[in-house]
């Protein structure tokens, strides 16, 4: 029996926001892609588990190709493109209270307080456990093995939802009950699937 929900929060809950920014970098200043891509990789690791701030990020960023725009200016527009996916919010607002619902998201500090300013996720959900506290991204078992210490559920009767198929797969591995999301109406029939009626 489930009783115990975790949502992802990029690709799930709210429209991503990192490969847009890069690819707007990409564009308006006609950066090197592979340049970039071959730079920025490491720096999102660093940033996603807490070892460098925002602001350090796009100030690396900024210097490394000599961009004439601010890390104050960044993270405005990272706000701005900071959105909700409003389909799977109405199965959100359907299960609270149901079950317990939880976040495990790989996330930077100053993103997630963007997230909680829009969205009030501590209002919907039981639990939120982000990379940033961890030191860990998953899908390091020990941001998996973290949250499930602190629901006290098992993890037969938690169920994941993700939308990176290696992310689901670790939390499969631990015994948890999986879906890998693409769209609200195909994740409601999965939940339908494992006994979790979306009401």
């Amino acid at each position: 029996m489930i009783k115990a929900i975790i949502f992802d929060i990029g690709g799930v809950l709210v429209k991503k926001i990192h490969g847009k920014l890069l690819e707007e970098l990409i564009s308006k200043y006609n950066l090197d892609k592979n340049e970039l891509e071959n730079f920025e990789p490491e720096l999102f690791g660093e940033l996603m588990i807490g070892k460098i701030s925002e602001k350090e990020y796009f100030s690396k960023i900024i210097k490394k190709f000599n961009l004439p725009i601010s890390e104050s200016e960044l993270h405005e527009r990272a706000k701005e493109l900071t959105q909700s996916i409003p389909e799977t919010w109405e199965i959100v607002k359907k299960l609270k209270g149901k079950y317990v619902l939880a976040i495990l998201s790989d996330m930077n500090k100053e993103w997630a307080k963007i997230r909680e300013e829009k969205f009030r996720l501590s209002e919907n959900f039981d639990y939120i456990v982000y990379s940033y506290e961890i030191g860990v991204q998953k899908p390091n078992t020990k941001i998996y093995k973290y949250l499930l210490n602190l629901m006290k559920i098992p993890a037969n009767e938690c169920t994941f939802i993700d939308d990176k198929q290696k992310n689901v797969d670790i939390a499969k591995e631990l015994g948890m009950k999986v879906i890998v999301f693409e769209n609200a109406e195909k994740l409601r029939a999965e939940l339908a699937d494992l006994g979790v009626k979306v009401q």
